[in-house]
């Protein structure tokens, strides 16, 4: 049983995690910066992965992969002397990725490229790979990827690596590798 395993709530989470101490030494909860779904340990019910071992043990392999995959595109990205942020899980989407700031090519437009490991979302049922850049550019400025990604223009613009096609690929990590940084240099390429 985990630590949190049958709790109905989280104080710490709820205030601790949310305080800023001030200089006069006054404490003030501030609200969190991101939104949060709806869920039921909000609402009193347990914490408990009843029922969830093997899709968490999945999840973890997921994002235990990425880790090594990305931490190799974040050391790709900081070798061409470019500013990528430690590989980190951001917990508006739950996503495990690095943000690159690339120097800006006039006051108006620093450019982002993001390189990370989504478990899902309201576009795709299933992990994905991505690499985003922002702001969007062109699409006919975009490079041609690797067939096991495609670009995703719709709300949001990134190179999309599935589950589905990196599960059905011969060798996983090589094509998975192969698209990040095939992805990775054309995004940067588009902003230089």
């Amino acid at each position: 049983m985990s630590a949190r395993e049958g709790r109905t709530s989280n104080p710490f989470l709820s205030t601790a995690a949310r305080t800023r101490r001030h200089a006069n030494g006054c404490v003030r909860i501030e609200p969190s910066p991101y939104e949060m779904p709806a869920h039921a340990v909000s609402q009193g019910a347990a914490y408990g992965p009843a029922g969830l071992a093997d899709a968490l043990a999945e999840l973890a392999a997921w994002f235990g992969n990425a880790a090594l995959l990305l931490g190799s595109i974040q050391r790709q990205i900081i070798g061409r002397k470019l500013a990528a942020s430690p590989l980190r899980c951001w917990p508006h989407h739950f996503d495990l990725a690095t943000l690159t700031t690339l120097p800006a090519r006039n006051a108006d437009a620093t450019g982002y490229v993001g390189a990370g490991l989504s478990p899902g979302d309201e576009y795709y049922d299933e992990p994905y790979f991505y690499v985003s850049v922002y702001p969007e550019p062109d699409p006919a400025a975009l490079p041609s990827l690797p067939m096991l990604g495609h670009w995703h223009l719709r709300d949001f613009m990134a190179a999309i690596a599935p589950a589905h096609k990196i599960v059905a690929a011969k060798n996983q990590q090589a094509e998975t590798d192969d698209f990040l940084r095939a992805a990775a240099a054309g995004a940067i390429k588009v902003f230089t």
